[in-house]
């Protein structure tokens, strides 16, 4: 009696598991994928930033590929980059303390009068990545938003 009650139980939970799964895909529909920290592209150079917003600048190192320049902030550049790479993504993603991975190379250290003695760095960025979990602001709705990737809602029109 008790197995099969408690066989019962344990079938409940994966439909509804299953079920919540398949109602995340079809409500959120998938635009892009994140990625996770052990799966990065170690053979090309990288920096993981985090969105900060300060004046002159939106990105701060969190981690790098040669152990540089972490904890600077840094000016973003490359062809697919408008305005350092902001109004791309919504501001839930960005306010989300969200962990954006950027590959390229650094161009070069500069100072700012902002910054007084402390320099700051120039990255070219030619591809870029989210690191999962993908965190948005806007908390209580999050429980049920996807957290391995993009849906159209995190996108700026």
């Amino acid at each position: 009696m008790k197995k099969s009650f408690l066989k019962r139980i344990i079938l409940s939970l994966c439909i509804i598991i299953v079920l919540y799964a398949l109602a995340e895909i079809i409500i959120y529909k998938p635009v892009k994928l994140c990625t996770f920290g052990f799966l990065l592209n170690k053979s090309r150079q990288y920096i993981i930033c985090e969105y900060v917003e300060v004046t002159g600048f939106y990105w701060r190192i969190t981690e790098s590929s040669d152990g540089t320049n972490i904890g600077k902030y840094v000016r973003l550049e490359g062809s697919d980059f408008d305005d350092d790479g902001i109004n791309v993504l919504s501001d839930n993603v960005y306010y989300g303390h969200n962990k954006f991975v950027y590959y390229g190379s650094f161009k070069e250290n500069s100072f700012d009068e902002l910054f007084g003695e402390e320099d700051y760095a120039t990255f070219y960025a030619e591809d870029r990545d989210i690191l999962a979990p993908i965190i948005r602001f806007d908390c209580f709705p999050n429980v049920f938003k996807p957290l391995f990737y993009l849906y159209d809602d995190d996108f700026v029109e």
